[in-house]
This record gives C-alpha cells, sequence and structure tokens, in this order.
C-alpha cells in the first residue's frame, strides 16, 4: 500500500532564507524559481518604466519600483513584480527597505 507524502508548505520567513542572487516567489505556500525575463519581456518592460517614470515625474501620483522588490501578500505569498506602482494614498504600504506589503505577518 503506497503512503502518501507529506506536502512541505513554505512560509514567508523560510523565503527570507533564499539565495539574493536567485529570483524566487512563493505561491500557496510552494517557493517557485523564476527565471530570467526574456529579450523581448525585458524590452517591453522598459519602454513602460520610460513612460511611467515621465508620467510620474511630471504628475507626482506615487512610487515607481522595480524588480527585485518583495510584495507580501499573505503569510505564504510574496511576488515580485518586474515593475511595481504604489499610488501616494497607498505608500503606507512600503513598510521597509525591502518589502511592500498590505498587513502584518501573522
Amino acid at each position: 500500500m503506497a503512503t502518501a507524502q507529506p506536502v512541505v508548505k513554505f512560509t514567508y520567513e523560510n523565503y527570507r532564507t533564499t539565495p539574493e542572487d536567485e529570483r524566487y516567489e512563493l505561491l500557496g505556500g510552494d517557493l517557485i524559481m523564476v527565471p530570467a525575463p526574456n529579450i523581448q519581456h525585458q524590452k517591453v518592460q522598459a519602454r513602460l518604466q520610460y513612460r511611467l517614470t515621465g508620467f510620474i515625474l511630471d504628475h507626482e501620483p506615487g512610487e515607481l519600483l522595480l524588480a527585485p522588490c518583495d510584495v507580501v501578500l499573505s503569510g505564504a505569498d510574496v511576488v515580485q513584480p518586474d515593475l511595481l506602482f504604489v499610488c501616494r494614498e497607498r505608500e503606507h504600504l512600503l513598510s521597509g527597505a525591502r518589502t511592500c506589503r498590505e498587513r502584518p505577518i501573522s
């Protein structure tokens, strides 16, 4: 009779110990190594960054952050978007030098 293997789920604390030189995301407790973006992706990202930066400098609606920047959604979900815009009304989410989080991790 086959026995079920225990499912290991990771937490934000586990995620914080991943190597700095690798790109990971934590989705539903699953630690996922994210590959580097391809060339086309980087070209589109650069154009978006250029356009958004011009708009933000002219109108000052908030902050534009670039990867890597952890966005902590929960204790089991952390993503690193390529570009992250945070409007002035939500700048309080920028909790520290490394993360953006909606609420404290419990």
